[in-house]
């Protein structure tokens, strides 16, 4: 029901004897204060009746369908104009399924990436082993450490030079293997993708530089060229 019989009552009165008091409605109804303020509290959050000076009036149904429909009118215009004004802001919605990107520069930087690299269980490495000497040479016998440990599972393709099979004649061991590519261009990057995410370092001009991207397609995609040149490898 719409409203409840007391509810009903007490509009229906209001409705015949136009204005009234709080005094009056107790007369005219014969409820006490209490009950009447609930039940007239209810009326007016149902814009039936209004409270104007302690003065109760009752809106008549033609009235409240008249407000409801121009309110309905104003309401449905404002959310036109809002859906039409915020949809530019859709391209701001977050999407789990899009990466995560990250930036890193200089020489701490790269320290503390390869920190957290090495903690992965899983290494793949296309690497130009001189760059990583000339720049972070330092670090380079930490990073031989841990991945020539039985904890990680790490692979390493390395451009070929004459640094390079040294490097994989002295570190080769464990559960860390290595393989060797030509390459005729001198570039100087590292590409480690890890279980989760990849790193694309740069050592360009000496200026260190690492976008970490966390995405399972990049890293699907990654392994999937890294596994191929692996394959075709001796």
């Amino acid at each position: 029901m719409f409203l409840t019989r007391s509810q009903d009552f007490v509009y229906t009165i209001l409705l015949q004897d136009g204005e009234l008091t709080m005094s009056d409605l107790e007369k005219r109804s014969g409820f006490d204060k209490v009950l009447l303020n609930d039940i007239l509290s209810k009326l007016i959050d149902l814009n039936l009746v209004e409270n104007d000076s302690k003065i109760y009036r009752g809106f008549f149904p033609s009235e409240v369908i008249d407000s409801l429909i121009l309110e309905k009118t104003t309401i449905d215009k404002q959310l036109s104009e809002f859906e039409t004004g915020l949809r530019k802001y859709e391209i701001y919605k977050k999407d789990k399924s899009l990466p995560k990107v990250h930036f890193w520069r200089g020489l701490e930087s790269m320290s503390v990436v390869y920190e957290e690299a090495v903690k992965s269980g899983v290494w793949r490495g296309i690497v130009n082993i001189d760059a990583v000497n000339d720049e972070f040479e330092e670090y380079l016998d930490k990073i031989v450490e841990v991945l020539s440990s039985k904890k990680v599972d790490a692979r390493d393709l390395l451009i070929d030079t004459s640094f390079a099979r040294e490097y994989k004649s002295n570190n080769e061991r464990g559960t860390y293997q290595i393989k060797l590519f030509k390459c005729s261009a001198d570039l100087k990057f590292d590409i480690i993708i890890l279980d989760d995410r990849v790193f694309f370092m740069s050592f360009v001009d000496h200026e260190m530089l690492v976008v970490e991207v966390q995405s399972k397609m990049i890293v699907e995609s990654q392994l999937l060229m890294f596994n191929f040149m692996w394959d075709h490898l001796s």
